[in-house]
Order: C-alpha cells, then sequence, then structure tokens
C-alpha cells in the first residue's frame, strides 16, 4: 500500500515546512491588519495576539482533499462532503477571526455544512428514508458539535493542534491495519499541516489558530469519522475514545452552563483545561498532561477497543468515566481555590 516510504516521507516534511511557511506569512498579515485577540477577562493570555494562524491548515487539508480526489485516493461523495463542507466552515471561521461573525449566523452555516456533508456521505437515497430520521439527525448534531466543540477546546497554546497530531496519530495507525490509504493520506496531511502550524503556535505562542483553524479541524475529523463509522471501516468508540479529551471537557462544561442558566454560547473560562492554567499552571505543563492521556491512557484503550469489539463499549464507558472524574476535581478544586482567595482578601481588607 506505502511503496514508496521515502516519497511519503519528504512530502511529509514540505507540508511541514508549507505550513510553516504560511503560518509566518498570516502572522505577519494578521499584525498588519490588526487582525488580533485582545486580552480580556475570558483569556489565558495577556497580551494581543495575532490570530487566524490556522489558514495555513485550512488551506493545506483542502487543498490536499483535491489533490488526494485526483488521484482517486478519495470518493466523489467524500471528497465534495470534505471540500465544500470544509471551505464553508474555513471562510465563516476567517470572517470570525477577522471582524468577529454573528454567532447565530455563524452557527447556521455550520449547521448548513454538516447537513451537506452528511447528504453527500449518505447518499440521497439514505437521507430521503424517512425510517433513518433519528441516525440522520445524530450524525448531522454530532458533526455541528464536533465543529463547534473544538473551537471551545482551542484556548490554550498549541492543545489544539496537539489534539489533532495525537488522535490523528493513533487513528492512521488503525487505517493502515485495514488498508486504506487514501484517509491514511488525509490524515498524514492533517498531522503534517498541524505540526508545520504548531511550530509557532508552541507555549508562548506567537499566533493563534482562530476559528478558521480549528472550526476545519473539528469538522474533517468528523467527516472522517462518518465516513469510517457508516463503511463499518472503524468502530465509533475508537474515535469517540481519541477525542475524548476534547468531547467530555466540552460537553461537560457545556451542560454545567445550561442547568446553571448560563449563556453557554458566550465566550468563558469554564472549561476544565482553562481552570487548570487557572489555578497556576503553565500552558506546557497542560499539553504535557493531554499528551500523557492521549499515550498512557487513550492509546492503549482505543487498542482494546479495535481488537476486543465486543468491549468496545464498556472501555469507552470506563474513559469517559474515568475523564469525568478529573473534570470534576478540577471544577471542585477551584472552586476551592476561588473561594480561599476570596476569604483572604475580605481578611487583608
Amino acid at each position: 500500500m506505502f511503496k514508496n516510504n521515502i516519497l511519503i516521507s519528504a512530502a511529509f516534511v514540505f507540508i511541514v515546512f508549507l505550513s510553516w511557511g504560511i503560518t509566518a506569512w498570516v502572522k505577519h498579515y494578521a499584525l498588519n491588519n490588526s487582525i488580533m485577540d485582545h486580552p480580556n477577562q475570558r483569556s489565558l493570555h495577556s497580551v494581543p495576539i495575532p490570530r487566524g494562524g490556522g489558514l495555513s491548515i485550512s488551506l493545506i487539508i483542502l487543498s490536499g482533499v483535491l489533490i488526494l480526489w485526483l488521484y482517486k485516493l478519495l470518493s466523489i461523495e467524500l471528497t465534495m462532503a470534505a471540500f465544500i463542507g470544509g471551505s464553508l466552515v474555513a471562510l465563516i471561521g476567517w470572517l470570525d477571526d477577522r471582524s468577529n461573525f454573528p454567532i447565530v449566523a455563524r452557527a447556521l452555516f455550520y449547521l448548513f455544512a454538516s447537513i451537506w456533508s452528511v447528504c453527500w456521505i449518505l447518499g440521497i437515497g439514505e437521507v430521503a428514508n424517512i425510517d433513518n430520521i433519528l441516525y440522520i439527525f445524530c450524525l448531522i448534531v454530532g458533526t455541528a458539535w464536533m465543529t463547534n466543540l473544538y473551537n471551545f477546546m482551542d484556548g490554550s497554546d498549541g492543545i489544539a493542534a496537539i489534539q489533532a497530531i495525537s488522535a490523528g496519530i493513533m487513528g492512521g495507525i488503525f487505517l493502515i491495519n485495514i488498508n486504506e490509504p487514501g484517509l491514511v493520506y488525509l490524515i498524514l496531511i492533517i498531522i503534517a499541516s498541524s505540526t508545520g502550524f504548531l511550530i509557532w503556535n508552541w507555549p508562548p505562542a506567537r499566533i493563534f489558530m482562530g476559528d478558521i483553524g480549528s472550526c476545519l479541524l473539528g469538522f474533517i475529523y468528523s467527516i472522517i469519522i462518518i465516513e469510517t463509522y457508516i463503511n463499518n471501516m472503524l468502530p465509533l468508540s475508537i474515535w469517540l475514545i481519541l477525542f475524548s479529551v476534547f468531547i467530555c471537557d466540552a460537553s461537560l462544561t457545556l451542560l454545567l452552563r445550561v442547568a446553571s442558566g448560563k449563556k453557554w454560547y458566550r465566550a468563558h473560562r469554564q472549561h476544565g483545561y482553562q481552570l487548570y492554567i487557572l489555578m497556576g499552571k503553565t500552558h506546557k505543563q497542560l499539553i504535557c498532561v493531554i499528551l500523557g492521556i492521549n499515550i498512557i491512557i487513550l492509546y492503549p484503550t482505543s487498542f482494546f477497543a479495535f481488537n476486543y469489539v465486543e468491549y468496545q463499549w464498556w472501555i469507552t464507558l470506563a474513559v469517559y468515566s474515568f475523564l469525568t472524574g478529573i473534570w470534576i476535581t478540577i471544577q471542585i478544586q477551584h472552586k476551592n481555590n476561588s473561594h480561599k482567595e476570596t476569604m483572604e482578601q475580605i481578611i487583608i481588607s
């Protein structure tokens, strides 16, 4: 399947440097055009940082989709879903990075991109089948949520790129094992473009990914997940495990904000990873924790779910239970620390 390893390696290195170069240009462009992320009460940084660096990731991934289709490595259905839907997501993300695109309009465009992509991957016949309406609804909502949650989790230096790389490595290994070269190449493109960007985004970040990068990454991975799931290439549990850090933190935080009556769609600092930083940890320490969870816990559990399919959902449940425990612990610890600081300020005053 992968006979010319030297050519593949050379292409990978080329994409890394291409992504690095495009990101450097975007940084220069953002500084000259005041496309900046200014610190506020919801930020984890203290100085203005250029944003929109994910343009390099989006351009490379979308171009890669077309190239893989031209070489007949991706189907026309998957190409239409990923390229057209992904282009819309990237465009809206770029507009938001430049001038804060309205939240409702942004959500509607992402929902439309999700509907478009699911319809292409499933086929019009399947979509028109009324018996599948709940199944199709779940795929559409799942795609839209993945697109948004990846953006929600892109609030600390390096973690969005690290997650794309980490999940891609193990997902790619599984796809190599089942002989799916087109998807493997697509994931290699994702990993390489994210690596080139990460050089600039490594703590302390010199440019932020922005919606154009984070939303596109969440969207394109959701397309890969649907493609492998509905065609029985990989169990859904594999991807749920590999992205469990992001899915768990974003979903639990959303539920907490909804339950407490807060405007869940507004920017905030209630995510577990945000509170971890606010409790005095560094962005590099957060990256190390996420990498540790991926390598020590998620890689082995996804391997077992892949090889012991009859236990996949029990394994997935165990992973999410573990991560939920970590999330609750961070929430409680931060609340206790905040209460302690408040009491100290009262005593001092």
